[in-house]
C-alpha cells in the first residue's frame, strides 16, 4: 500500500467534470453519485485489511483506495484473473456514467456491467488500453440497481489491481467551463524555500512538483514562527478573479489567508482558512471579484512539517454564462384531497456547473391551478399549469414541467350482507373511474387482504372462517379518460361490520383460579376461558351463592365479607354454560404498608439505623413483614429491619408484606474526606508558563473525591478545574485544593517572575553578491536570535528596514536593485520579550555599486 499513496492522482482530474442532456425519469436525484460510500465486493479479497478495504473505492477520499494482492496462492492461476468488483446502489436508478480512478497498477483490460435484478446481466462499457487516470465512460441512460466490473487483464504485473476511486451517476450531471488558469502568467516568489522546491513550482501546471519551506525541528522554533510564511504571485497588469485553487501536500497550514496588493507592500486580506487539512485540494470561491496586480497566501496557523504546496490556480469565473438547466420532472401530478400528495419539491442543476449566473426565476402558467415558490410546488384547485425554471440572466435558458393538479375520484359506497358463512359485497359505480380493487379486513385478526381487482361492481366472498369482517373499495383512475390527469384514485368508507360467528361449546375456569382464597376485605379476579377460544359471543354472569362470605362484581373480582366459603358460578351468555369456583375467606388482609420517616437515609460507615412501617388496616390478621437489601456489600437489614452499614456506596431496603405489598428505603453510605496531598507545595514559573498540579484525596475509598481548583490571585496565576496552573505576570499567589465539602484544603504556593531577556550579537556580513539586478547578501548566524532585519539605502538617503529574515537553514536576504545607484547595507539581529523585539547591535556597513 505504501506504492498506493505515493502514487496520487491529479486532484484537478478529481472533481466529477460531467455533462450530459438526457433527463433522469420522473423524480430521481440528477447527476448524483450514487455509488458514494456503496459497499464493494471484491471476488478476490486475499489482501484485504483495515488499510487496503474494498470500501475505500467509494469513500470520497481519493488519497485512498483498494489494491487487489499481487499473486495468490492459486497455482494454477496465481493473478486470479478474471476479477470482479461489484456493488449494490440499494435502489434502481436511471444512470448513465461510470467514471474509474486509476492509480499506476490500473486495469490494462475491463468491461462495465449493469443489472436490475443481479441476474440478467448488459454490457454498458469496455476499454481496451487502460492506464493511471481518470477514465469516464458515457452510455444511453439505463435503469439499474448493481453495477460491476470484470477485470481482465493488468498494466503490472507484479502490483495487484488499483484504483482510487469508483463513481456511478444518475442522469443529469454537469461539468465546469474550461477557464483560463491567470497562474500561469504570473511571477511566483515566496518568504523563503528549502533550496530545492521554489515558489515557481506551485505555478508550473505540474502537480508533481511543488513550492516547499524547510521543515524545521529545533524545538524553540515556535508554531508562530512556522506558520509566518507566505508566496506571493505577481502579474505585470492587474487581473480580476474570483476563485483561488489551492492543493496542498502533506505539509500544510491550519490557518491562511489571501491577500491582496496594487504594489506589493500594502496588503489587503480577502479571504481567511481556519480549518485547512494534509493534502487537501481547496477550492475557494471570493463573494466577490477582485482586480489586483499581487496575490499572497499567507501562513497564520501551522499544521504539520512545513508549507508543502503542489499547486496555486486562479480563475476568473465571474461571466460565464448559463447554457442549460437540468430538472428532475417532465409532468408531476398532484392531488388536493392528500396534503402528502400535493406539494412536490424540484431539484435542478445549471450547466456549466460554474456558471457565474446562478440567479434563478420560477414561474407557473397558472398560479390559480399551482403556484410555486423556490422550487416548492402545491395545487391550488383542478387543472393543469406549466412550471418552469429560467436563467434570470438569460431567460431563453429554461426548463419547464408540466403539473396537473387533481382531485379524487368521487367515494364508491359498499354494502356488506352475510349470508351463512359467505358474504355479498357491493358497491356503486364510480365516473372516470376504469376498474376497482376490493380490500377485506379481518378485524379478529388485523389482517389485510385485496380479494378482487377489476371491473364488477359486485362480488361474493366465500367459505370464511369466524371473525369480524369489513370492506373498502378503491376506485382507480381511467388513464384512457379525456380528463384522467385531473382525477387520483379514491378509498371508499368502511363497510358496515359483518359478523361470521364462531359457537360457545363451553367455559373452564384456570386450574389455579378454580379455589381462590381471600382474607376479609380482599378481593380477586377469577379467571376462566369461552370454549373455543375464537368464540364470537363471550360474554358472561357471575353470582356468589354466599354473598354473606363473598361477593362478586360484572367482571369477575371476588371481595372476601366475612370468613367462610362461597361458591362462584360462572355462566355463558350464549349457550348457558357453567363454571365453578370456590372461595375461602379468612380474616382482615393487609391493603397498604407506608414508610415511616424519610425516604432517604444517610449513615456513615458501621452504624446502625431501626427503619420503622405502618401496615393499614390496623387489625390486618397478618403484619409479618420480609426486610430485603438489594447490594449487602453497602448495608445489611436484620428481620427487625434493623440497618448496618458496612461500605460506601448506596443501596435499597425493602420491605414486603405476605400478599407482595412492598414499600422502600434509600440507603446512603457515605466516606468523607480526610486529607489531601498535592504533588508539589511550591513552584516557580515565568509568565506564560504551566504547571499541572495533581491532587491525591485520602482516604481512596471516600465517597466524593471531587476537588475545587482556586487561585488567591488571578491576575498573577490561574487555575483549571483539572489542576492546570497558568502564570500570568510577575508576583507570589497561591492555589488551593478544596474538597468536595469545604472541610479539608490543600495549598501550593506559585512564585512568578520574568525572565530577562539580553540583547542578541552583533551580526557579522559575510558577503554581498551581484547577480544581474539582484544582490544575495549573507551573515553567520546569531545563534539565540529569533530572526534579522536588513537595512538598505540608496545614495546618500537614509537607511530603511527592507526585508525580515526570521529563522531559516541559510541566512541569506536577495534583493533587487537599479542599475546606476550605489546602495549601502546593514543588519541587526533580535530577540522576542513576550510581543516586543530586543535588537542587537548593527553590523558594519556593506556598499554594493550598480
Amino acid at each position: 500500500m505504501k506504492k498506493l499513496v505515493a502514487c496520487l492522482l491529479s486532484v484537478a482530474t478529481m472533481v466529477a467534470t460531467l455533462y450530459t442532456p438526457a433527463f433522469a425519469y420522473e423524480g430521481q436525484p440528477l447527476g448524483r453519485n450514487v455509488a458514494y460510500n456503496r459497499t464493494v465486493n471484491v471476488s478476490n479479497s486475499f489482501n484485504t485489511n483495515e488499510y487496503n478495504k474494498p470500501d475505500f473505492l467509494t469513500d470520497g477520499n481519493f488519497e485512498r483506495g483498494y489494491q487487489t494482492a499481487c499473486v495468490s496462492s492459486n497455482k494454477d492461476n496465481p493473478y486470479e484473473d478474471p476479477q470482479t468488483w461489484s456493488m449494490d446502489l440499494g435502489r434502481s436508478y436511471e444512470i448513465d456514467k461510470v467514471i474509474l480512478y486509476w492509480e499506476n497498477a490500473a486495469a490494462k483490460k475491463y468491461k462495465i456491467y449493469v443489472s436490475e435484478n443481479k441476474t440478467d446481466w448488459m454490457e454498458v462499457a469496455s476499454e481496451e488500453a487502460g492506464e493511471k487516470g481518470r477514465f469516464k465512460y458515457d452510455f444511453a441512460p439505463t435503469n439499474a440497481r448493481y453495477v460491476k466490473i470484470e477485470l481482465e487483464e493488468r498494466t503490472m504485473e507484479i502490483y495487484g489491481y488499483c484504483m482510487y476511486e469508483w463513481q456511478i451517476f444518475t442522469v443529469g450531471s454537469v461539468e465546469e467551463k474550461e477557464v483560463p488558469n491567470l497562474a500561469e502568467n504570473a511571477t511566483a516568489v515566496a518568504s523563503s524555500d528549502d533550496g530545492e522546491n521554489s515558489a515557481e513550482k506551485a505555478i508550473d501546471g505540474d502537480e508533481g512538483t511543488m513550492w516547499r519551506t524547510e521543515y524545521i525541528q529545533d524545538q524553540t522554533v515556535t508554531d508562530e514562527e512556522k506558520a509566518n510564511e507566505n508566496i506571493t504571485l505577481s502579474w505585470n497588469s492587474p487581473q480580476t478573479f474570483d476563485t483561488v485553487k489551492v492543493k496542498w501536500g502533506g505539509g500544510y497550514m491550519k490557518g491562511y489567508k489571501l491577500q491582496t496588493s496594487d504594489d506589493g507592500e500594502t496588503w489587503t486580506d480577502m479571504y481567511k482558512v481556519t480549518s485547512g487539512i494534509a493534502s487537501e485540494y481547496r477550492n475557494i470561491r471570493l463573494k466577490e471579484a477582485v482586480t489586483t496586480s499581487h496575490l499572497r497566501l499567507q501562513g497564520i496557523t501551522f499544521g504539520a512539517y512545513c508549507f508543502e504546496i503542489y499547486e496555486i490556480q486562479v480563475y476568473d469565473q465571474t461571466n460565464v454564462p448559463v447554457e442549460s438547466i437540468n430538472l428532475n420532472y417532465t409532468s408531476k401530478k398532484l392531488n388536493l384531497d392528500k396534503e402528502e400528495d400535493n406539494k412536490v419539491e424540484f431539484e435542478y442543476n445549471l450547466s456549466p456547473s460554474n456558471t457565474s449566473q446562478t440567479d434563478i426565476v420560477w414561474s407557473s402558467s397558472n398560479e390559480a391551478v399551482a403556484e410555486v415558490k423556490n422550487g416548492v410546488v402545491t395545487g391550488k384547485s383542478v387543472g393543469r399549469a406549466d412550471i418552469t425554471i429560467a436563467s434570470k440572466d438569460n431567460p431563453n435558458v429554461k426548463k419547464t414541467c408540466v403539473v396537473y393538479v387533481s382531485k379524487e375520484l368521487d367515494k364508491s359506497k359498499v354494502t356488506a350482507v352475510r349470508n351463512d358463512k359467505n358474504i355479498n359485497v357491493n358497491w356503486t359505480k364510480v365516473a372516470h373511474a376504469s376498474s376497482y380493487v376490493l380490500s377485506r379486513y379481518n378485524k379478529s385478526t388485523g389482517i389485510v387482504n385485496d380479494i378482487y381487482e377489476g371491473t364488477d361492481t359486485a362480488f361474493e366472498d366465500k367459505d370464511l372462517t369466524s371473525g369480524k369482517y369489513i370492506y373498502t373499495v378503491k376506485a382507480i383512475v381511467d388513464e384512457n379518460d379525456a380528463d384522467a390527469n385531473l382525477y387520483s384514485n379514491s378509498v371508499s368508507e368502511e363497510s358496515e361490520a359483518v359478523i361470521i360467528p364462531e359457537p360457545v361449546t363451553g367455559i373452564e375456569v384456570a386450574n389455579d383460579y378454580q379455589h381462590m382464597g381471600l382474607f376479609v376485605g380482599g378481593s380477586g379476579k377469577i379467571r376462566y376461558s369461552v370454549l373455543p377460544g375464537n368464540a364470537t359471543n363471550t360474554n358472561v354472569t357471575f353470582k356468589s351463592l354466599n354473598e354473606k362470605v363473598a361477593t362478586v362484581d360484572a367482571n369477575g373480582v371476588v371481595t372476601g365479607v366475612s370468613e367462610g366459603n362461597a361458591d362462584i358460578v360462572i355462566t355463558t351468555e350464549e349457550g348457558g354454560f357453567e363454571a365453578k369456583c370456590t372461595v375461602r375467606v379468612d380474616g382482615i388482609d393487609a391493603r397498604g404498608i407506608e414508610r415511616v420517616g424519610d425516604k432517604t437515609v444517610t449513615m456513615g460507615l458501621n452504624q446502625t439505623r431501626q427503619l420503622q412501617v405502618k401496615i393499614t388496616p390496623s387489625d390486618t390478621t397478618n403484619k409479618n413483614v420480609q426486610w430485603t437489601s438489594s447490594n449487602n456489600s453497602v448495608a445489611t437489614v436484620d428481620s427487625n429491619g434493623v440497618v448496618t452499614s458496612k461500605n460506601s456506596g448506596s443501596t435499597i431496603i425493602t420491605a414486603t408484606t405476605h400478599n407482595e405489598l412492598k414499600t422502600e428505603f434509600f440507603i446512603e453510605v457515605e466516606t468523607s474526606v480526610t486529607n489531601i496531598t498535592l504533588n508539589s507545595n511550591e513552584i516557580n514559573l515565568n509568565p506564560g508558563g504551566t504547571f499541572k498540579l495533581d491532587a491525591t484525596v485520602n482516604p481512596s475509598n471516600a465517597s466524593n473525591k471531587n476537588i475545587k481548583w482556586i487561585s488567591a490571585n488571578e491576575s498573577i496565576a490561574t487555575v483549571d478545574q483539572s489542576g492546570n496552573v497558568t502564570a500570568d505576570v510577575a508576583g507570589t499567589t497561591y492555589i488551593s485544593a478544596v474538597s468536595a465539602d469545604g472541610k479539608v484544603i490543600a495549598t501550593c504556593t506559585v512564585n512568578v517572575s520574568k525572565p530577562v531577556v539580553t540583547k542578541p550579537a552583533k551580526v557579522k556580513i559575510k558577503s554581498a553578491k551581484k547577480k544581474g539586478k539582484k544582490v544575495t547578501l549573507k551573515w553567520k548566524k546569531i545563534s539565540d536570535a529569533a530572526g534579522y532585519v536588513v537595512y538598505m539605502k540608496t545614495n546618500s538617503g537614509k537607511f530603511k528596514a527592507v526585508k525580515t529574515v526570521k529563522k531559516a537553514k541559510k541566512l541569506k536576504a536577495v534583493i533587487s536593485l537599479k542599475k546606476g545607484n550605489k546602495y549601502s547595507f546593514k543588519i541587526r539581529a533580535y530577540k522576542l520579550d513576550e510581543e516586543t523585539n530586543v535588537y542587537g547591535a548593527y553590523s558594519k556597513i556593506k556598499k554594493v555599486k550598480m
